[in-house]
């Protein structure tokens, strides 16, 4: 059986986890922006309000919805771990 992970580690492991999601569907967004529009920048998707195809696209809305949901829980269990709580 294996040893108990200690309190630094699961949450570095949490937090690996975390950001490989997050860059996982930061990069499919990426993909399914340039199938729209080949000349998008980074800068650009930062706004992507500014580009009707993107986001009238159902597929880049879900997976920049996805990025956006897990870097919020990132952050949250950051905070958490900070003791803030936000109220």
């Amino acid at each position: 059986m294996a040893d108990a992970l200690s309190r630094e580690e699961l949450l570095s492991l949490i937090e690996r986890e975390l950001e490989g999601l997050h860059h996982h569907f930061l990069i499919q967004a990426k993909q399914i922006a340039h199938t729209l529009n080949p000349r998008l920048t980074d800068e650009d998707l930062l706004n992507p309000d500014n580009f009707t195809p993107l986001i009238t696209d159902p597929r880049y809305t879900y997976a920049d919805g996805l990025a956006a949901g897990v870097l919020s829980a990132k952050m949250a269990l950051r905070a958490a771990l900070n003791g803030d709580t936000g109220l």
